[in-house]
C-alpha cells in the first residue's frame, strides 16, 4: 500500500511540476546573421523537473517547421528557479543547439512538449499577421502581437515580465525587455519616482535609463538640427533640452524604461504634436506615428497602430504596432497636414483595443508642445490632453475604467512613413514625471449616456465610514480651489446636510465592502454641473482625501 501511495505521490508531483516549466524568453530574429536566436525555459515550481525527452518544435501557418523536433537529452533536470536554453552556437548559457534560422521571422508558434507529446507551454509571436491556416486554437490569449528584432548593439527579447509569470495570455505575460538568456528576466531596480527635464544631460547622447530596439533615446535640443532631429521646432514650455525617439536610418524604433515592471503608473510630460504638411503627394500617403504607454510594451518596429497607411482607414483590430497596456497614440498625416491623438486601452495587444478619447489636431490651434498625462491606478484611467503640468483638473480630461490588468513597463515608440527622412519630425518629450506605486484613493464622475451619472470610488478602506460630498457650484478659481476642502457653495448647509446623513445613504455616506465602490448610473438634469469631494473617517480623523472631480452632464 505504501508503495502505491509513494508512486501516486510521485506521479502527482511530476504532473504538478511539469506544468511549472514555461517558455520564459525568446529571440527569433536579430539584425546580424540570425545567429543568436534562442528559446529559454524556466522552472517556476517548487521542485526539480526531469525534462528528459521533452521536445521543442515550431510551426507556421503552413505547418512548416524549420527547427524540426529538438529533443532534450536523457538525464536532464531543471532545478526550481533554474533556466534551460535552446539556441544557436554562441548564445550565452546554451545547453541544446538548434539549427541556424530555424525560428521564422513572421507569425509562428513555439511549442514545448513533454516526453509523452503533451504540450506543456506555447508562445506565439507576430500575431498581427493573422495568417490563414494558423493553429489559432493553441494561442494563449491573442499571442504576442507586435513584430520584433533584436539588434546586436541593443539586444532585446520577448521576455516574461518576471520569471515564470504565466496568466495564459502571451500578450500580457511578455514584454520587449533586455535580452538575458539563461539568467533572470527580472529587473530588480525600481527607478521610480523619476523626473527629468534633460537639461543636465549630455547633448546628442543616449539616456542610460532607456533601452531602444534599434537606437536608444537621445537627448537633444529641439531648436537645433541634429542626426536625431532633422527639423527644428520651438522649445518646450520648460525650455532647454528634451528626449527624442528616432532611428536616423529610417523606419521604426521603440524604447523601454529599464525599471521594475509595475501595475499602477502616473506619467506626465510635455510632448510635441506635429501637424505640418509635406507639399509633395505620394502613394501611399506619408505618415508619422508615435505612442507613449504604461503597464505594457510595444513592438520593436512600432508599426503603424492602424495598419498600413495605404490601407487607411482600417478596423481597430489592425493594431500592428503591438502596443499593450494603456497608451497615448498619435497619427500624423503629413500629406494632409492633420493629426489624430487617441487615448487607447490597448489590452493585450490584439483586437481588443478600446479607444477612450480622440482629439483632432490642427496646425496653429492645438498642435506643438502639449501636456500629456496618463494615470492608471487599479482599474481607473485618468488622462489629460493640454492644461498645466501638476494640475489634474486642467486641460481635456478623460476618466474611464479598464479591464487591462497585470504588470508592464513605461514605453514609447516612433515610426515614420516619410519618403524623405529629412522631412521627418520625431517624437519629442520633455519634463517627464513618472511614478509607480499603490493606487491612490480617488473618486470620479462618469457620464456614460445623456443625463446619466455614475460615481466611482477607488482605493477605499473596507468598513470605513466614507463620504462623497457634492456641490453644484463651480469655483471661480477652478476645480478644487474652494474654501470647503476645495468645494465652493453659497449655502454651507447644503454641504452639511450631506455630511449628516446616516451610513448607507448612498452615494453620500457609504461603508464600502472593499477597495472600490460604484453608484449609478442615475438620471440627472442635462446641463447640471457637479463637483464631488471624497474622504473617509478612520482612526478619529479625516483620511484619504481624494482629488475633487467635476462633470457637466450632457
Amino acid at each position: 500500500m505504501k508503495l502505491i501511495q509513494a508512486a501516486l505521490a510521485l506521479l502527482l508531483a511530476t504532473a504538478f511540476a511539469s506544468g511549472q516549466v514555461v517558455i520564459n524568453e525568446v529571440v527569433y530574429d536579430d539584425t546580424g546573421a540570425d545567429n543568436r536566436e534562442f528559446v529559454e525555459l524556466y522552472n517556476a515550481g517548487p521542485i526539480a523537473v526531469d525534462i528528459s525527452g521533452w521536445m521543442l518544435e515550431n510551426a507556421d501557418n503552413f505547418g512548416i517547421s524549420l527547427m524540426g523536433t529538438v529533443v532534450v537529452p536523457l538525464g536532464t533536470t531543471i532545478l526550481p528557479g533554474a533556466f534551460f536554453v535552446f539556441g544557436n552556437t554562441g548564445v550565452p548559457n546554451l545547453v541544446v543547439t538548434i539549427p541556424l534560422n530555424s525560428l521564422e521571422n513572421d507569425m509562428e508558434i513555439v511549442r514545448l512538449k513533454d516526453a509523452g507529446g503533451v504540450i506543456q507551454d506555447a508562445m506565439t509571436y507576430e500575431c498581427n499577421l493573422q495568417a490563414v491556416g494558423f493553429p489559432f486554437a493553441e494561442i494563449e490569449g491573442q499571442g504576442v502581437w507586435g513584430n520584433h528584432a533584436s539588434t546586436d548593439t541593443s539586444p532585446t527579447s520577448w521576455s516574461r515580465w518576471t520569471d515564470g509569470l504565466d496568466t495564459n495570455d502571451n500578450g500580457r505575460d511578455f514584454g520587449n525587455l533586455p535580452m538575458t538568456p539563461g539568467t533572470s528576466n527580472n529587473i530588480a531596480t525600481n527607478l521610480m519616482p523619476w523626473a527629468n527635464n534633460f537639461d543636465a544631460s549630455v547633448f546628442e547622447q543616449a539616456d542610460v535609463n532607456f533601452i531602444g530596439s534599434f537606437i536608444n533615446p537621445f537627448v537633444m535640443d529641439p531648436t537645433l538640427i541634429s542626426a536625431h532631429n532633422p527639423n527644428v521646432v520651438s522649445p518646450s514650455p520648460q525650455g532647454g533640452q528634451c528626449l527624442t525617439a528616432m532611428d536616423p536610418t529610417g523606419g521604426g524604433d521603440c524604447a523601454l524604461f529599464v525599471s521594475a515592471p509595475a501595475s499602477d503608473f502616473a506619467f506626465e510630460a510635455q510632448v510635441y504634436l506635429s501637424a505640418y504638411s509635406i507639399p509633395v503627394t505620394t502613394v501611399p500617403a506619408e505618415y508619422q506615428t508615435w505612442s507613449i504607454g504604461v503597464r505594457g510594451t510595444t513592438g520593436a518596429f512600432h508599426n503603424h497602430p492602424a495598419g498600413h497607411p495605404g490601407a487607411l482607414p482600417v478596423a481597430p483590430a489592425q493594431n500592428n504596432n503591438g502596443n499593450t497596456g494603456l497608451a497615448w497614440e498619435y497619427i500624423h498625416n503629413a500629406t494632409l497636414g492633420t493629426g489624430l491623438l487617441k487615448l487607447v486601452d490597448e489590452g493585450n495587444g490584439g483586437a481588443d483595443e478600446v479607444v477612450l478619447a480622440t482629439y483632432a489636431i490642427t496646425a496653429g490651434v492645438n498642435d506643438g508642445w502639449q501636456r500629456l498625462r496618463l494615470v492608471v491606478a487599479g482599474d481607473v484611467v485618468d488622462a489629460n490632453f493640454g492644461g498645466v503640468i501638476g494640475v489634474p483638473s486642467s486641460g481635456n480630461r478623460t476618466l474611464a475604467l479598464t479591464t487591462t490588468a497585470g504588470v508592464g513597463g513605461f514605453y514609447f515608440g516612433y515610426r515614420e512613413f516619410i519618403m524623405n527622412n529629412t522631412l521627418a519630425r520625431p517624437l519629442l518629450i520633455d519634463d517627464i514625471t513618472l511614478v509607480a506605486g499603490t493606487a491612490p484613493f480617488s473618486v470620479f464622475l462618469q457620464n456614460p449616456t445623456t443625463s446619466m451619472m455614475t460615481v466611482h470610488n477607488r482605493g477605499t478602506v473596507a468598513g470605513a465610514d466614507t463620504w462623497n460630498i457634492f456641490s453644484l457650484e463651480a469655483c471661480p478659481g477652478g476645480v478644487g480651489t474652494g474654501p470647503y476642502l476645495g468645494l465652493c457653495t453659497s449655502d454651507f448647509n447644503f454641504l452639511l446636510s450631506q455630511l449628516m446623513m446616516p451610513a448607507g445613504s448612498d452615494p453620500f455616506h457609504i461603508v464600502p465592502a472593499g477597495t472600490d465602490y460604484n453608484f449609478g448610473p442615475v438620471p440627472l438634469i442635462a446641463g447640471l454641473y457637479v463637483e464631488v469631494l471624497s474622504f473617509d473617517v478612520n482612526g478619529g480623523g479625516l483620511n484619504n482625501i481624494a482629488t475633487i472631480d467635476s462633470i457637466l452632464l450632457n
